[in-house]
């Protein structure tokens, strides 16, 4: 996206939505503040919290399995640059500075600059559950008296922000990315060559398809990443030798995809989280947050919540227009006055 007025994320927040933020970056986690004005640049999250900390600290957070665990692999292979979205990773489709550091950013910016003839993809992705809390803690007393200010709906945005944290979806997300050029154009040989050098079941190379691989001077770059490791790596090269850890590199990202669901579950045994677990401490969602488990964020904005909208009604203020989102989502106050969140699969 070359603006963000032309991103379909800051229509989304412009909305009202709950949504899903795509998310490999270590350390965000529940009921942190995000600021949408902020999307074009680095740091659009706020540093001061509007729920009470300690009510935070007592809540109470829940593991939602998701069924069979969502696991899917694709491969694509294309010789047109008008194809290139479907190498892109599934996180492709936003592009923020805020994104840059997530390994997907760095791969789909990899692949969008990439002008070679043959491409040829494989990603991996795996969905193992969400974290949600069913009682969004009460606002601090600042929080409060911010929104009651006169201009208060502005105020507590440029403090908090517009939306907060209100799950994390848990899982990896890992793919390759391989293209295969020749220095004269009358060479079509790419697409054999690529389709060789790519393929994951060759478990050894003979000399012969590295031959057939390094044969007329053909160019390769790759590019892989792994949300786990919070990782990307990349090379180009010519010649048998570079091909040989080329391929090896290759490898080892395509072995971390196959073997995704295993490693996910593994991280998760890692961080005490099962299916009988009965619930989870916030600090210990920040632990997570930092293992490389969360691939999505679940945004909610601050204005479907009963605490935020019962303060503007008492105070006489009009009501804030619906989407067809909040009319779908609205959030129910528990009997001590604390809200029930409204979570989006």
């Amino acid at each position: 996206m070359t603006s963000s007025d032309e991103s379909p994320l800051v229509r989304l927040f412009a909305g009202r939505y709950t949504l899903a933020l795509p998310w490999q970056c270590h350390g965000v986690s529940m009921y942190e503040g995000f600021d949408s004005r902020y999307l074009n640049e680095d740091k659009p999250w706020t540093h001061l919290a509007a729920f009470d900390m300690e009510a935070i600290a007592e809540d109470k957070i829940f593991y939602l399995p998701t069924t069979e665990g969502k696991f899917g692999s694709k491969q694509r292979y294309s010789k047109s640059q008008d194809a290139k979205s479907d190498h892109l990773s599934e996180m492709h489709a936003h592009y923020h500075d805020f994104l840059k550091s997530n390994v997907t950013s760095v791969f789909d910016k990899f692949v969008k600059s990439n002008t070679r003839e043959h491409m040829i993809s494989q990603h991996f992705a795996h969905r193992s559950g969400t974290l949600f809390t069913k009682k969004t803690p009460p606002f601090t007393e600042f929080a409060r008296c911010t929104l009651e200010h006169q201009n208060g709906d502005d105020l507590f945005r440029a403090a908090f922000g517009d939306y907060f944290v209100a799950g994390l979806i848990l899982g990896g997300i890992t793919g390759t990315f391989m293209t295969a050029a020749s220095p004269e154009p009358e060479v079509t040989s790419g697409e054999t060559e690529a389709g060789l050098l790519y393929t994951y079941t060759c478990k050894r190379w003979t000399g012969e398809a590295l031959d057939i691989c390094a044969a007329n001077g053909m160019h390769y770059q790759f590019m892989g990443y792994d949300s786990l490791n919070a990782k990307h790596d990349g090379t180009a090269v010519t010649g048998r030798l570079h091909i040989r850890a080329m391929t090896a590199m290759k490898d080892t990202f395509v072995a971390n995809g196959i073997h995704l669901p295993a490693r996910v579950i593994g991280k998760l045994q890692e961080q005490g989280i099962s299916e009988e677990s009965e619930h989870l401490k916030h600090k210990h969602c920040q632990r997570i947050a930092k293992s490389g488990l969360v691939v999505e964020l679940l945004m909610m904005p601050y204005t479907l919540l009963n605490e935020y909208r019962d303060i503007r009604m008492r105070l006489g203020r009009a009501p804030i227009a619906p989407t067809e989102e909040m009319e779908e989502s609205s959030v129910e106050s528990s009997s001590n006055g604390e809200e029930e969140a409204a979570v989006v699969a």
